[in-house]
């Protein structure tokens, strides 16, 4: 067994200084004294002190935490500016976009304005067109109206041919929905036919014969509306076959007469104008109509 110093550490391995024999175990299962038991081994540490002032221990603290947000700015300011750079070329395209816009926008406000004389005139133009059509259209044509009864003459036939003495055209107008669709004598009081003037004339035939094929070609003729012979006067002879016959007669005019035809919708009001119930239930109607909009609670004005 060796000599320990006074300095030397005790030994740390399984068995060592702190190791002591109690007894051990024989072949037969008795102990002896001289048996070791095994104990941890023990580490020791050097005590140490901490001999800087609290104050600059402090100070070091604060220069670490300033070293660590400066260097978070210096990260942030590199990570804003390589996005600005990844990105500046879009936002410069889109500026030059919007650039671009702005100078075309002003450029057609400034032709804008420089063509609005040029758009009152033509807006003026178009709303006296408008109004010379829509005066035009109810315009009569006495001239057609005239050779037209020349031609049913025509269709007369006869030696001596009908003869017009006079011929004369009042015009009243299309009729107003709802009104009278002619204002001419009609011998057919259940007639619908819608006229805008009346057309009287005198002339002579030969016979009654040649009065009745005159009617016969005016009434095969649109342009007029039931002609009939007012009065006949025979002369020279009373048989039906020679002398002279005067006659006066009367007929409507159609819308053939016009020089432009009236809208299918004014038509339409004229042949069938509402009557005075419809008009009550559309009234009615849009009153609930009215009402089914309102708010029940009387939230909204």
């Amino acid at each position: 067994m060796s000599r320990r110093t006074g300095n030397e550490a005790p030994t740390t391995g399984k068995k060592g200084f702190w190791s002591m024999s109690i007894g051990g175990s024989k072949s037969d299962g008795s102990t002896s004294g001289d048996e070791v038991v095994e104990q941890e081994a023990v580490t020791t540490h050097l005590p140490s002190v901490n001999l800087l002032p609290v104050r600059i221990r402090e100070s070091i603290a604060i220069a670490r935490s300033r070293t660590v947000l400066l260097l978070m700015v210096v990260l942030l300011a590199a990570g804003s500016t390589a996005l600005w750079w990844v990105q500046g070329d879009a936002i410069s395209q889109a500026e030059d976009a919007l650039s671009s816009s702005q100078e075309l926008n002003d450029q057609l406000s400034a032709d804008i304005a420089t063509l609005a004389p040029a758009k009152n005139f033509y807006n003026e133009v178009t709303r006296l067109e408008d109004l010379v059509s829509s005066t035009l259209a109810d315009q009569p044509q006495a001239q057609a109206v005239l050779a037209r009864l020349d031609q049913a003459v025509a269709l007369t036939g006869g030696q001596p041919p009908v003869a017009i003495l006079s011929a004369a055209i009042a015009y009243s107008g299309i009729p107003d929905p709802g009104g009278e669709l002619t204002t001419c004598p009609n011998p057919d009081p259940f007639n619908t036919e819608i006229t805008i003037g009346c057309l009287t004339f005198s002339a002579t035939a030969a016979n009654r014969s040649q009065v009745s094929d005159l009617l016969r070609a005016m009434e095969a003729d649109p342009m007029f509306v039931g002609p009939f012979v007012t009065s006949t006067t025979a002369t020279g002879t009373d048989t039906a076959q020679a002398g002279t016959v005067t006659f006066t007669g009367s007929a409507g005019v159609s819308l053939e007469g016009l020089q432009s035809p009236p809208s299918p919708e004014l038509l339409e009001a004229i042949l069938n104008p509402p009557s005075a119930d419809d008009a009550e239930g559309e009234g009615a109607d849009g009153a609930g109509a009215e009402g089914a909009g309102a708010d029940p609670d009387g939230d909204q004005p």
